[in-house]
C-alpha cells in the first residue's frame, strides 16, 4: 500500500528557511558523509571557542544561504512514498533522504565551528543541536525506508527537530537577526 506523506511540509520548510543552514562553500563531503549529523556537532570547535565571533551582518548572510541550501534539500526529499521493503520506489525514497541527510550533516559541522555574535550564541548552539537530532531522524527514516519499522510509517516523517529549529530561529529574529 502506498502512502505519501506531505507531512506540514510547508511547516518543515518554514522552519527551515528560517534556519538559515546549508551552503557556505565549506564543503566536507567526504567526512560528511561518513559522519553522524551528532558527531558533526561534536567534532568541530564549539561555538565561540576562543573564536572571534563573526559580525551580525556576516552571521546573517551565512544563515540565510545556509537555511536556502537546506531548505531545497529538505523539499528534495517529497513526495516521499513507502510502498514496502525493498520496493523501487522505497530504495529511490531513501536516496532522497539520504541526500538531504548529507546536507543537513554538512550544515551542522559548518554551523558548530562557526562562532556566532554573543547575543544569539545561545540560539545558534539549541539550532546546531536541532539540526543534530533531524539528521538523526533522517537516519532512522533511511533504515524504515530500507528495512521497515515497528511503527506506521507517518511516524518516521513528523521531524520534532523542526519544531526546536524554528524556536531557535524565531529567538534571533527577535532579536533583530534577519536570517530568513
Amino acid at each position: 500500500m502506498a502512502v505519501s506523506r506531505g507531512v506540514s511540509i510547508a511547516a518543515a520548510l518554514a522552519a527551515l528557511s528560517l534556519a538559515g543552514c546549508g551552503g557556505s562553500g565549506n564543503h566536507a563531503a567526504t567526512k560528511a558523509s561518513t559522519t553522524t549529523p551528532a558527531a558533526a556537532a561534536t567534532s568541530a570547535a564549539p561555538s565561540g571557542s576562543g573564536a572571534h565571533a563573526v559580525s551580525k551582518s556576516v552571521y546573517e548572510a551565512k544563515m540565510r544561504r545556509l537555511g536556502r541550501r537546506l531548505s531545497a534539500a529538505m523539499r528534495g526529499m517529497y513526495p516521499l512514498v513507502d510502498t514496502g521493503v525493498g520496493t523501487e520506489e522505497n530504495r529511490q525514497a531513501a536516496a532522497k533522504v539520504e541526500k538531504a541527510r548529507v546536507v543537513v550533516t554538512e550544515t551542522t559541522a559548518t554551523l558548530a565551528a562557526l562562532a556566532p555574535p554573543a547575543d544569539v550564541r545561545v540560539d545558534h548552539q539549541h539550532l546546531v543541536a536541532a539540526l543534530g537530532r533531524l539528521g538523526s531522524e533522517l537516519d532512522t527514516l533511511v533504515r524504515v525506508l530500507q528495512h521497515g519499522g515497528p511503527k506506521p510509517f507517518g511516524n518516521y516523517t513528523e521531524f520534532g527537530a523542526l519544531g526546536q529549529i524554528a524556536r531557535a530561529t524565531s529567538d534571533m529574529t527577535r532579536k533583530g537577526y534577519t536570517i530568513n
